[in-house]
């Protein structure tokens, strides 16, 4: 028979947690599994145990051979037990992570999209100083002749000037 590290975890809070004297700690050596054995008899170093209570928050930092329950272990313990804490826990913690992620592809996208309107900005100014450039282009296209005219006027009346004088 297979004994699972959480299982021994569950079993070991519960017992700590709803003792009879209300004395929420147990030195640490002398943890059990359900049927009486000490959980070191079959393989599972105990100081595991503590480690998994104290990874989870449900006992204060181990004094010598003393695993004390803090008020989140008693309440697991009587309550919803470890294997579910457990559970609640890796949830919780995966749903920050989700939400990080999230955060940094929105910050990403929020990103690329400043890029995308500076860059639009600018084509929209080249755009538009084109369309000024075009807009004297066609004044020049159309008007040519007068403008060739006035140059033609303006060069004979230099000479009847210059004539004159």
């Amino acid at each position: 028979m297979e004994i699972k590290l959480d299982e021994v975890c569950e079993f070991n809070l519960s017992q700590i947690a709803n003792s009879e004297n209300y004395e929420h700690y147990e030195l640490y050596p002398y943890f059990k599994i359900e049927n009486g054995e000490l959980v070191s008899d079959i393989g599972i170093d105990p100081k595991r145990i503590v480690s998994e209570f104290e990874k989870y928050g449900l006992s204060k930092p181990l004094i010598e051979e003393r695993c004390e329950l803090n008020e989140l272990g008693i309440e697991v313990g009587q309550g919803i037990g470890f294997k579910k804490h457990k559970e609640n826990s890796i949830n919780e913690s995966n749903k920050k992570i989700n939400q990080e992620e999230i955060k940094s592809k929105i910050d990403v996208l929020n990103l690329d999209n400043l890029k995308y309107l500076k860059k639009i900005r600018k084509q929209e100014d080249r755009i538009r100083n084109l369309e000024e450039q075009l807009k004297t282009i066609n004044v020049i296209k159309a008007y040519w002749w007068l403008i060739g005219v006035s140059i033609l006027i303006g060069g004979v009346l230099s000479e009847l000037i210059s004539l004159i004088y």
